[in-house]
């Protein structure tokens, strides 16, 4: 784990605890290296602007631009928004002692 790492999340330790009902989200983000995606159950887009189908676990397929399908152009206008959003957002908070 990096030596200060950035946390922006959402506990659920009132869940595990019984005290909240489960909550899914449809997507999950994820930073390491400088390098990010989101993805879905079933898309995922990265940074460089990919995009890829996660249907077949370990098996991503690459979907270029202009041979994705009705559906997948959604998807990805779904995620774009998603990752958008999280953009717009204030900088995460550091677990590092100040």
């Amino acid at each position: 784990m990096p030596e200060d790492p950035l946390v922006d999340g959402v506990s659920f330790a009132a869940q595990i605890k019984g005290l909240e009902p489960l909550r899914r989200r449809d997507w999950v983000y994820v930073e390491e290296g400088g390098r990010y995606f989101l993805r879905t159950r079933s898309y995922a887009l990265f940074d460089d602007g990919s995009f890829y189908s996660i249907e077949r676990r370990f098996r991503p397929k690459l979907i270029p631009r202009g041979c994705e399908s009705e559906e997948q152009k959604a998807a990805r206008r779904q995620v774009q928004t998603w990752l958008a959003d999280l953009q717009r957002r204030p900088p995460a908070h550091s677990l590092a002692s100040p």
